[in-house]
């Protein structure tokens, strides 16, 4: 027997049934379109989106009552969520990039409930999945959006199409840091840099790359579809005279384009690092780079120069939070 497909917010119940029984199976509820609360229809303001300059996601916010979020105020707030706003629900919708170089299938990922002190709360996600998403002019529409979450004891359920007004993409604060020299694709597409920063860490050095600006501080939960870290041995000590002679032990892409995290290491025998001073410590160095990558089935490559910022572990630090600065040399 083939049934039709029905709604998340639909109860469906099924009886069993055989050639030897006369029971039925009953005919599925009618779906429920919109938002709801329980049992209840919740009244909404229009959804609004906002996004990172550069990058392709979108974090599409849901206000319940009346008042209390606007574009302004999202925009103003990014990537944090605006103070005294409504109960709102918000979520990322994403589209990733497939080892072919093809544009994915539509998603959304990380359910944020937010209220008056603008503190988002990760909402326990049941069910969600969208058939498509269209951008037209200042308009999005995502298509077949079937949401199910849970803030606390407080349940929502969302079914059907949802319109969304774009609010615009906003840039980030970080000073922006490109990187011309760097030629960097992933599955053929070319990757602009506006990022890059060392960072010891378990006994590696990581370099990592962003099409958003980023700092050594940078939270990467929030507005980042790309950034690719390379794992480097032997990275330590060195200086100018004597600069230390790195190894990939492994590479990482994550971000709204990468939902499965793909990593890997084939390539790295022949990929060459070449620092220009030491890879630890402050201030930036200058990287040069050349190798190609296969990261679960993700070609990457990358040729030219890096000027990376030397990032020092908090630990590192002393009690003031600033870096010593390096003693002048002593002549003989």
């Amino acid at each position: 027997m083939k049934l039709a497909a029905v709604s998340l917010s639909s109860l469906l119940l099924l009886m069993a049934c055989d050639d030897k029984s006369n029971k039925t199976v009953p005919t599925a509820a009618p779906p429920r379109k919109g938002l709801y609360e329980g049992d209840s229809q919740l009244p909404h303001q229009p959804a609004l989106a906002v996004g990172t300059e550069g990058e392709t996601s979108w974090r599409v916010t849901i206000p319940t009552g009346v008042g209390g979020v606007d574009c302004d105020g999202l925009l103003e707030a990014y990537p944090e969520r605006p103070r005294g706003a409504a109960y709102a629900i918000d979520f990322w919708l994403r589209q990733p990039l497939e080892p072919d170089g093809q544009a994915g299938p539509w998603g959304i990922r990380s359910c944020f409930a937010y209220e008056k002190d603008g503190e988002g709360r990760g909402m326990t996600m049941r069910g969600g999945l969208v058939d498509d998403a269209a951008k037209t002019g200042e308009s999005l529409k995502v298509q077949g959006l079937e949401l199910a979450v849970q803030d606390q004891d407080r349940h929502f359920v969302y079914s059907g199409d949802l319109p969304v007004k774009i609010c615009g993409r906003k840039k980030r604060v970080e000073p922006d840091r490109p990187q011309p020299e760097l030629k960097l694709s992933i599955a053929d597409l070319p990757i602009e840099v506006h990022g890059a920063s060392l960072r010891p860490e378990a006994g590696k050095i990581y370099l990592r790359l962003t099409r958003a600006p980023h700092k050594c501080g940078s939270v990467f939960t929030e507005g980042y579809d790309f950034y690719l870290d390379l794992a480097f041995d032997g990275a330590k000590g060195g200086d100018e005279d004597d600069p230390p002679k790195p190894k990939v032990a492994f590479a990482a892409l994550q971000g709204d384009l990468f939902p499965g995290d793909p990593s890997g290491s084939q390539g790295k025998e022949s990929f060459k690092v070449e620092p220009a001073d030491a890879m630890t410590g402050t201030g930036e160095v200058d990287v040069q780079l050349d190798g190609k990558l296969e990261l679960s089935g993700y070609p990457v490559t990358m040729k030219g120069k890096v000027s990376a910022l030397r990032c020092t572990p908090v630990g590192a630090l002393p009690a003031n939070g600033k870096a010593p600065v390096p003693a002048a040399s002593a002549k003989p």
